[in-house]
């Protein structure tokens, strides 16, 4: 992002947008596939809706706030912090949501494997 401030024009605007985007793409490409995945059938509705909103709640919501108050006081970087600690927090969690994942699936093996009870 040094080369957007030190050569602040258009061509270089829409590399680096572009850069940013396919990041952005590349979580929201994958997102809607794996997360089903980490819930049982039963509660897959009701797993996806509680985790996205409290996670829009926590962090969409006290975010602008957040930012406000540390770019004034800590240093203009902090929205950079805050998108690096949010990066590291979500690939410490990719193991434990392979984890769940794998559970899941483990269950609905046996499960898959009962008969029906009439």
């Amino acid at each position: 992002m040094l080369w957007l401030h030190s050569q602040p024009t258009l061509p270089v605007l829409l590399v680096v947008h572009t850069l940013l985007c396919a990041n952005v793409a590349a979580f929201v490409g994958v997102a809607p596939s794996v997360l089903p995945k980490a819930f049982p059938v039963p509660v897959r509705s009701t797993g996806l809706a509680v985790s996205y909103n409290l996670a829009a709640i926590v962090f969409a919501g006290s975010t602008p706030a957040l930012m406000t108050w540390a770019t004034a006081s800590l240093t203009v970087y902090a929205p950079a912090l805050w998108v690096g600690l949010g990066s590291i927090a979500a690939l410490v969690s990719v193991r434990a949501l392979f984890r769940q994942i794998a559970e899941v699936e483990a269950l609905q093996e046996v499960h898959a494997g009962e008969a029906p009870t009439a």
